[in-house]
């Protein structure tokens, strides 16, 4: 979830512009925590737009509002575990409702579906278990958001889904928590919602949560909303052994794939085909020897869990084969990782190298390594070794570490944190390394 830090003044400024310079105090109202009293209550009748968040009262609200006025009702990351019958009645205005972070919150009344002109409903960090019974008349709706709504885990019916024909944002998004509970979704339904998506004519985003290989292989080679796919994560999709992207996915920005037994390969596709992907998290795929992505070049963020079999980041064979099929022009060089800013590597026993490839980067990047035991040797250079901000990871683990000079290891070692106590041994090598940076620096 993203957030815009903002100075005091400039949001009592902004507060005092949208309440018509103080001119209609009620207009907007921002509540930060606490219960309302009835007498704050009574302001919504001539509010437009509502704001409530961190509130710790299980029961803010008692009675259904009258709020002929009221356009945006925002009720955010508060206690509330139920929204009092009849609640929506007399709000036949809004147009824009967020109820998201209200975790203890389990279902919706049925009357919500008399918010005939609603246009923005976003449920995510909750916790119901299906959907509003009166989301079907919701015909004006562009914008659903059910991300890491954790306990809804039934796909949402075909006749609920097609009726909001106007629907131009779609997200749901699993969440880590939910990584361990085992979660069955059969494949004919999983297609089938594929195929409701695809019949929105205004759809420009979606964001969505696989679970069956043959969705995987649809949205990867047929599938017709693949432009509109900006965030895709893959979860326990058995018998999923390839990835190759057949057609681009022009707009994806984050790509998560975890606990796919079965995969043993990431095939690159043609270089212009995730220019926009910045972000890329692989976990728990046992079977899987190496990344292929490097060349995505506005990648930021890489994450890399549980591969038992990973013995390199970035393979050379993989970039070799992919330079005879590629013209420099196209990949931009011979760097990869061009703008990569953070690389996390967790629990991979058999890794061996990040990238034995001269210019592994080209920008300034943040590392951190943990559980890589066989990892004896970092991608840096004379020449390239200034790019490195920050690295983190056992003692034991950088004081094996091998260095081709001793220019490059006291470079590195100035950008080293710890993440364990140290041994007898690497508090050793550590003040070994520390003389000589005293050394250097009094040469200096």
């Amino acid at each position: 979830m993203e957030f815009v830090w903002m100075h005091e003044m400039i949001r009592d400024m902004a507060l005092w512009l949208a309440r018509d310079e103080e001119k209609n105090k009620n207009k907007v109202l921002v509540a930060r925590s606490g219960r309302l009293t009835d007498q704050e209550f009574s302001k919504w009748a001539d509010s437009s737009w509502v704001s409530l968040w961190g509130s710790s009262d299980k029961e803010i609200i008692h009675y259904p509002p009258t709020c002929p006025n009221l356009s945006t009702l925002l009720i955010r990351d508060t206690l509330v575990n139920a929204v009092p019958g009849g609640f929506f009645e007399f709000m036949t205005g809004l147009t824009a409702l967020d109820l998201s972070g209200n975790q203890g919150l389990v279902e919706l009344p049925p009357e919500i579906g008399r918010l005939r002109i609603l246009q923005y409903l976003n449920l995510s960090l909750t916790s119901i278990t299906k959907l509003p019974t009166g989301l079907s008349n919701l015909r004006n709706l562009r914008c659903l958001l059910l991300d890491y709504t954790m306990h809804l885990k039934e796909i949402p019916p075909k006749e609920v889904m097609s009726s909001l024909s106007l629907l131009q944002v779609y997200s749901k998004m699993n969440g880590v928590t939910e990584y361990f509970d085992e979660v069955k979704v059969s494949v004919d339904d999983e297609l089938a919602f594929l195929k409701v998506l695809e019949g929105f004519s205004c759809m420009n985003k979606i964001c969505i949560t696989i679970f069956c290989h043959p969705s995987v292989e649809k949205i990867f080679s047929s599938y017709t909303k693949r432009s509109c796919i900006r965030k895709l994560k893959l979860i326990d999709c058995t018998g999923f052994t390839s990835l190759c992207a057949v057609h681009a996915l022009p707009n994806l920005g984050k790509l998560e794939i975890f606990r796919c037994c079965s995969l043993r390969e990431i095939r690159k596709p043609g270089w212009g085909e995730f220019h926009n992907l910045r972000q890329v998290h692989v976990g728990v795929c046992p079977l899987l020897p190496n990344y292929c992505l490097a060349y995505a070049r506005n990648l930021e963020i890489l994450t890399i869990l549980d591969c038992q079999s990973m013995k390199q980041v970035i393979s050379e064979e993989e970039i070799v084969g992919d330079e005879q099929d590629t013209s420099e022009e196209e990949i931009g060089g011979d760097e990869v990782f061009q703008n990569l800013k953070t690389l996390s590597l967790t629990c991979l026993p058999s890794l061996e190298t990040i990238c034995r490839l001269p210019k592994s980067f080209s920008s300034p990047i943040e590392i951190e390594v943990s559980r890589c035991p066989c990892l004896r040797q970092l991608p840096f250079d004379d020449e390239n070794v200034d790019f490195l901000k920050k690295i983190r990871g056992e003692l034991e683990w950088w004081a094996a570490l091998d260095w081709d000079s001793d220019f490059v290891k006291v470079a590195c070692s100035f950008k080293f944190k710890s993440t364990s106590a140290p041994s007898g041994k690497a508090k050793e090598m550590i003040a070994s390394t520390s003389k000589k940076k005293t050394a250097k620096a009094s040469k200096s």
